[in-house]
């Protein structure tokens, strides 16, 4: 979990996740100064940036694990992470490095790529403009 913090951390981070029949994307892009994290609703256009890095699921396994009533279970593809006040979440690894994630108690999916996918960084950049726009009105 710390390699794939350290990742996202660095390489920015495109989460794409699929709940209740909608595709999310989230991207972080960490070279941009103020507004780093924009969400997507792909099937109905919404967007918005994202102020909380636990929008981002793989921020939700790194604030699991430093809960004192954190538990971790191993399991053939990763690892399901727990804690007080979370639901419960399976984590899947590849080359040391988490890759995607599902609802243990709700049906959903997330799938991680370390980078910025270049049409959600152009969309990123659009809400900025949005919003540093709205303060000069």
């Amino acid at each position: 979990m710390l390699a794939s913090y350290d990742e996202f951390e660095a390489k920015g981070m495109t989460e794409t996740v699929v709940s209740d029949g909608e595709t999310w994307k989230l991207v972080m892009d960490p070279e941009q100064p103020d507004y780093q994290a924009a969400l997507f609703n792909l099937d109905t256009g919404d967007r918005e940036l994202v102020f909380e890095t636990d929008y981002f699921t793989l921020f939700v396994g790194y604030l699991m694990l430093d809960s004192p009533s954190s538990m971790v279970e191993i399991t053939d593809a990763g690892f399901i992470a727990s804690a007080d006040d979370f639901n419960p979440i399976e984590y899947f690894v590849e080359d040391g490095l988490v890759v995607g994630a599902k609802g243990v108690d709700f049906d959903w999916t997330a799938e991680f790529k370390y980078r910025v996918d270049p049409e959600l960084q152009e969309g990123l950049l659009e809400l900025t403009a949005e919003l540093l726009a709205s303060f000069e009105e």
